[in-house]
């Protein structure tokens, strides 16, 4: 018997775009499914009787005759005459120049084949696609499993009904369901939501994982975008780690880190390429004394967070219990939201908001919500009186939302 398939929501539409014609692109993080996802859409085809072929550029072969010309890929898959052939392409990044080569197969060949690839962050796709490929590509963003996708693979279709709906409808979520969507949410605030960690029951294996995944980061990607000082980098993640969902101060860190302020933004230009850090911007409209300027960190997966902190400890025991729920907040956020569409909001007399989102919805994020002291978010509901005004904690209560159902 195998092991059970995560099963992603991502699926239909990456099925769906099989039959356009643009190159279908995935990213993100290393680990976080974007081989499995292909492999999965190979099967479907595999049932539907499909030809296609798969190349991956780890190996130096196919590296080596793609370098040379990418018309070497039909050394490899034949022509045929009005019959399109999928070809999927792991590891793209590693091309000297894969916007060359993708364009060049779009543009003169893509009534032959239709191309399916992956690269491991955008990092790569920024640096070394020089040449425009607008209107020749789907761009797919590749996250860790969501929650959601965590209770469907853990629990089944029953208990995922109730979730991803966001804050657009009410979840009419039955309370008898909420000790076991929450017994759930602590295992998943706690080791996150890469597949290999997902898939086991063993923790000390999923710990073993994710110490694996946030060390090889460090050692594989920097070294493949040329940052030598590695132990520098190391030094300030583990900073980060313990800042998240806090104001980002780079000359701060700068001086901790002992490394020049131009060299902090280069290796923060990096952790957000490779989808690893998200940095959200204030909220500020015309009150005087709204901040403008630092962003708030906050981290993709909180199992690769508490990686770098070496804390596994259950919710029961951690100090940084309302740090981790804030941080997925935005997690289940983005599900919903552009990255420019939510922000924060403080003032220099340290009032302060979460989230506020471009529909006019401000979003408070507490652990209990008897923790929510309505006198304190007196001001900003003064000035900005059209944005609805929301309290998301751990628990689910009767008329009040939980993070988890955002």
């Amino acid at each position: 018997m195998g092991v059970k398939e995560i099963v992603r929501t991502e699926n239909p539409r990456l099925s769906k775009h099989l039959d356009a014609p643009e190159v279908t692109l995935l990213t993100g993080s290393r680990q976080v499914g974007k081989t499995t996802l292909m492999r999965q859409l190979q099967e479907k085809l595999q049932s539907r009787d499909k030809e296609f072929y798969h190349f991956n550029l780890e190996f130096e072969n196919y590296l080596h005759a793609f370098n040379e010309n990418p018309l070497h890929i039909f050394d490899f898959v034949p022509k045929k005459k009005g019959k399109k052939t999928i070809v999927f392409i792991d590891e793209i990044q590693y091309l000297k120049n894969p916007s060359n080569f993708l364009k060049l197969l779009y543009d003169e060949f893509k009534d032959n084949i239709k191309l399916v690839v992956t690269g491991s962050s955008a990092f790569y796709i920024d640096e070394k696609f020089k040449d425009s490929l607008a209107g020749r590509k789907r761009l797919f963003h590749i996250k860790p499993i969501s929650f959601a996708e965590f209770v469907l693979y853990k629990k089944g279709k029953d208990h995922f009904s109730y979730l991803a709906k966001g804050l657009q409808s009410k979840n009419n979520i039955p309370l008898l369901l909420c000790p076991q969507m929450e017994g759930l949410f602590d295992e998943y605030l706690i080791f996150g939501g890469y597949p290999a960690v997902v898939k086991t029951n063993d923790v000390q294996e999923k710990i073993d994982i994710l110490t694996e995944i946030s060390t090889s980061y460090v050692q594989k990607d920097l070294f493949d975008n040329g940052v030598r000082k590695s132990s520098e980098f190391r030094m300030m993640l583990e900073l980060m780690s313990a800042q998240c969902c806090g104001q980002l101060n780079v000359n701060d860190l700068s001086k901790m880190v002992k490394a020049t302020v131009p060299t902090i933004n280069n290796y923060l230009h990096l952790l957000e390429k490779s989808f690893h850090i998200t940095l959200v911007k204030p909220f500020y409209n015309n009150y005087s004394k709204e901040l403008v300027k630092m962003p708030k960190l906050f981290f993709q997966d909180n199992g690769f967070r508490n990686a770098l902190l070496n804390n596994f400890n259950r919710l029961n025991l951690r100090i940084d219990k309302g740090i981790l729920l804030e941080n997925q907040a935005l997690q289940q956020l983005l599900q919903h939201y552009k990255d420019y569409d939510i922000k924060y909001w403080r003032t220099t007399e340290q009032n302060e908001v979460d989230f506020v989102l471009k529909d006019k919805k401000a979003l408070e994020i507490k652990f209990k919500q008897d923790e929510f002291k309505e006198s304190k978010y007196k001001l900003f509901r003064s000035i900005y009186k059209d944005h609805d005004f929301l309290v998301g904690s751990f628990k689910k209560e009767r008329n009040k939302l939980a993070v988890w159902e955002i």
